[in-house]
């Protein structure tokens, strides 16, 4: 047996009264201990596994109790390896930027608007590109006032845009 916290994700009683917890896409059975009260917050508990009969492996909690936190000016401390809103919120904003970044690039190879180089050099000159790709468009969305046209940039006399050196 061995002590471990996370946060309950979910609580779960089935109608025979058997309760189940989630927590970080683990669930654990904690037999008749009905934890509904403490979930989304962060508990502590004795951990065991069993393997059943058909070879699977069971988690159970016992002893579930509610960790008491450091609150702070700006709410309760998260939980080891849990993120905050705005860090969670970035990551979230990376991972599609990723996602935009490889759609971009596989549109300007497929349109041979970018040469990759050698067979060797062309995987290495491909992650570049993406990675450079992805930071553009991640500035972009943490701070779209960069996106935003200034009088510097504003249409030169005969309507073309004229950017200014940054």
């Amino acid at each position: 047996m061995s002590k471990f916290q996370g946060i309950i994700a979910k609580a779960y009683k089935n109608d025979k009264g058997i309760c189940s917890i989630c927590i970080d896409d683990v669930w654990y059975g904690t037999y008749k201990q009905d934890c509904s009260q403490f979930e989304g917050q962060q508990v502590e508990f004795d951990k065991t596994e069993r393997t059943g009969n058909n070879g699977k492996t069971y988690f159970n909690a016992n002893n579930v109790v509610p960790v008491a936190q450091t609150a702070t000016a700006s709410g309760p401390a998260p939980a080891a390896g849990v993120l905050t809103p705005d860090a969670r919120q970035k990551t979230i904003t990376l991972q599609s930027s990723y996602k935009t970044a490889a759609q971009v690039l596989a549109g300007l190879i497929a349109s041979d608007k970018v040469v990759l180089g050698a067979k060797n050099a062309a995987f290495d000159n491909a992650l570049g590109l993406l990675d450079q790709i992805t930071l553009h468009i991640y500035a972009n969305c943490i701070d779209p006032d960069r996106l935003l046209v200034t009088e510097e940039d504003a249409p030169g006399p005969a309507g073309e845009y004229v950017a200014h050196e940054a």
